[in-house]
């Protein structure tokens, strides 16, 4: 997902979350899922930039 993506994610849950029942999915689930998935492009580019330079991978 990329950045562009992710951001797109981020307006589309706010639009939905209008709602009492939406609002409360929203927190439960889509939020930690968003959270989540930035943690993992995180380390994700945390671990290609480590791997730069290197021959042995």
């Amino acid at each position: 997902m990329t950045p562009a993506e992710l951001a797109d994610c981020e307006a589309a849950l706010r639009d939905i979350s209008s709602t009492d029942e939406a609002a409360e999915w929203v927190g439960t689930y889509a939020k930690p899922l968003l959270a989540e998935i930035k943690a993992l492009q995180t380390r994700v580019a945390t671990l290609l930039r480590a791997l730069n330079g290197r021959e042995d991978y």
